[in-house]
């Protein structure tokens, strides 16, 4: 008898390995109810069995992959939330590296558009070309400001949609550990 904690590693051993050149794994247990990994096809006398998909395609000759009971995600669905939870990760991670620099820039433009006109703030007459610029450096400043808020607004989804795929994937992953110990415990 395989000691459960030993089925398990194994289990998320198989899970966490890159496809190399398996399309699949089958788990099944034989008359005396031992536990076979393996890339061939059980036999037809397997009391239960499993396909864990790793690739995206299936030899022509094998048949179609079974289609996980209803409700029930398969490996693959598993592994694909989780790539997708790990991308959307990536995106709001550079989403706030973007927002955080543009903060940064609109707040060291704003200083340094104040400092410019604390010398002409009580004068009464500026010269048109000292005008031009106090207005250049103006617009400058709320541009960076609007660019900032933009980039603030995009990280906010980002991290949004980031969580959302985050906890898809942790669902799918605890769906999967569900089904595989019902499979085990059989």
């Amino acid at each position: 008898m395989i000691h459960p904690c030993i089925k398990f590693g194994v289990f998320f051993i198989l899970l966490s390995a890159q496809p190399v050149c398996a399309d699949a794994v089958y788990t099944w247990k034989d008359e005396a109810g031992t536990l076979h990994l393996s890339k061939k096809k059980p036999p037809q006398e397997a009391r239960q069995t499993h396909r864990l998909n790793y690739g995206t395609t299936s030899a022509p000759d094998s048949a179609p992959p079974a289609m996980p009971p209803e409700g029930k995600p398969d490996d693959s669905t598993w592994l694909k939330k989780a790539a997708r939870a790990k991308l959307e990760r990536n995106n709001a991670d550079t989403a706030r590296q973007m927002a955080e620099e543009a903060i940064e820039a609109a707040n060291r433009l704003k200083k340094e558009t104040d400092a410019f006109l604390e010398p002409w703030r009580n004068k009464r007459r500026i010269k048109q070309p000292v005008l031009q610029q106090i207005d250049d450096r103006i617009r400058a400043a709320n541009a960076a400001i609007e660019r900032a808020e933009t980039l603030v607004k995009r990280y906010n989804e980002a991290e949004q949609t980031a969580r959302q795929a985050e906890r898809e994937a942790q669902k799918a992953q605890q769906a999967l550990f569900e089904q595989y110990k019902r499979i085990m415990s059989n």
